[in-house]
């Protein structure tokens, strides 16, 4: 069983469920959209480029909503000055994209979450910036003479953003895309600032927590100090790393992170709920979310082999706050987000075994996270061919089609995560096979 310690302040993210938020699909802001605009309609066909004019208020409008679900933690995709929909291309990591509602409406979020006992966990995405972000736009202005030049890894001045006639981008990219210019964290400036970054927020807007984005390419020391510098603000405020595969070495006191999205168990229950019919299949952004449909047996030993592992690092360091590897209650479940597929698209459709999946994440250690949209079987279909990860997974949730909710998954997905904070064997037993 998972150890109960009322001593640690992050004693309730083992008890969390969670609901995963794409802003600007979530909800618009009952008010209207912003004043100038350039909107999609809403429910339209998504696209990389689009956007629909989802809203921080829209979410503050819609707690009584996701709390109905049963959902006591809320985590959204970041809320970043950004040129783009997902906000993954930040012009500025230490302001609230206008667009979304700006700071007054974040804090406003934040409280209302609070007043209801709920928690919030904000994504940070700190491998790059955009090419709008103020540090670059004065790399681009002032060329080796900028102040900000060592921030970034250009390969040779002057630096160029576009590719014009025979010049050609000449910065190192994020996975080489030149939208995304790659921060230098060899740079003293770069790594205090994103200290900075993730200590701001916890002060200024009382966040629960940080979802750190695809963190394999910083330092690990980073990470460490990251988490020391969050936790001296908020002792309770939770890091999960989005880490694919099972990795016991970067989570728990003294390693990188308090949590780890747990994609191993999407792999795993979606290859045994999905094992009577042929699955859909579709890579994840960011690692491999290729399911293989196994029989009962294969889910018992490909399950028992990850929480195992993690079991078996922390009880080899003791864990607790003295140290060590994390224990598998702190691990977030989840089988599908807005970088994979939706499972309702990879079973075909079959509502059955979705349910199933849904019931056996309740009854799994660690908390569990709702991708929006899929309580009410959003299945990343709308007219898209082929349709499987981005842009298809990102559709707006339905609230202009509440006739097209399949009300009885809703009402599945409600009882399971009653259920689970109902019942403290569910949230805080072990595994017996």
């Amino acid at each position: 069983p998972s150890p109960t310690d009322p001593g640690n302040p992050l004693d309730w993210w083992k008890d969390a469920i969670v609901y995963q938020i794409f802003p600007d699909r979530f909800a618009p802001d009952p008010a209207g959209p912003p004043t100038g605009a350039s909107l999609d309609p809403w429910g339209s066909t998504p696209t990389i480029r689009s956007f629909q004019g989802g809203s921080i208020k829209g979410i503050t409008a819609n707690l009584d909503y996701i709390q109905s679900l049963g959902i006591n933690t809320i985590y959204t995709t970041p809320v970043f000055l950004s040129t783009a929909n997902h906000r993954y291309h930040p012009s500025d990591f230490m302001k609230v994209d206008p667009m979304l509602g700006g700071e007054d409406a974040f804090r406003e979020l934040i409280d209302e979450i609070h007043k209801r006992g709920m928690r919030f966990v904000l994504d940070g995405v700190f491998n790059h910036t955009g090419r709008g972000h103020w540090a670059f736009t004065s790399l681009l202005d002032g060329q080796e003479q900028s102040p900000y030049k060592g921030w970034f890894l250009p390969k040779s001045f002057p630096v160029r953003a576009y590719d014009v006639e025979r010049y050609h981008v000449n910065y190192e990219c994020w996975w080489d895309l030149p939208d995304l210019p790659k921060l230098n964290f060899n740079n003293e400036g770069v790594v205090e600032h994103i200290l900075d970054v993730g200590e701001w927020w916890v002060k200024e807007f009382n966040i629960d927590g940080w979802r750190l984005d695809y963190p394999i390419e910083i330092p690990n020391e980073f990470w460490k100090e990251y988490r020391r510098r969050v936790r001296a603000v908020n002792p309770g405020a939770v890091t999960v790393g989005e880490l694919f595969g099972v990795r016991p070495d970067c989570v728990g006191e003294g390693n990188h992170f308090d949590s780890l999205m747990n994609y191993a168990f999407g792999t795993c229950s979606l290859g045994f709920v999905g094992c009577g019919f042929e699955l859909r299949q579709d890579d994840a952004i960011g690692g491999e979310y290729q399911v293989i449909a196994v029989d009962a047996k294969g889910f018992k030993d490909n399950f028992g082999e990850v929480c195992a592992a993690y079991q078996k690092a922390h009880t080899e360091s003791k864990g607790g706050l003295g140290g060590g590897s994390a224990h598998p209650s702190m691990l977030m479940n989840l089988f599908d987000s807005h970088d994979t597929a939706r499972a309702l698209w990879m079973l075909q459709g079959d509502t059955a075994a979705l349910k199933m999946l849904l019931l056996m994440m309740a009854c799994a250690p660690g908390p569990s996270m709702l991708y929006q949209g899929t309580e009410v079987g959003q299945t990343s279909a709308n007219g898209l061919k082929g349709a499987g990860r981005d842009p298809a997974n990102r559709e707006a949730f339905p609230w202009h089609k509440k006739e097209d909710w399949d009300v009885d998954l809703l009402e599945h997905v409600k009882g399971v995560n009653h259920l689970r904070r109902d019942l403290y064997a569910l949230r805080r037993g072990g595994l017996r096979w």
